[in-house]
């Protein structure tokens, strides 16, 4: 689940760049305000990833 979760999330921070630069490419009035919704949804969907996915058991850890 960790893993999906962080393919979506990669997913969606690719096509939320790609709407921005064409909307920013075809000067479409509202681009600031996307920008500022779609940062701030992202932001706290990686946020709740890193604070609700469970650390790897087998992860080696340097001592």
């Amino acid at each position: 689940m960790d893993n999906m979760t962080s393919k979506i999330l990669i997913a969606l921070s690719i096509l939320y760049g790609m709407g921005l630069a064409l909307m920013s490419v075809f000067d479409l009035p509202g681009v600031s305000t996307v920008a500022i919704v779609g940062a701030l949804m992202l932001g706290a969907g990686w946020i709740a990833r890193a604070l609700f996915s469970k650390p790897k058991e087998n992860a080696q850890t340097s001592e």
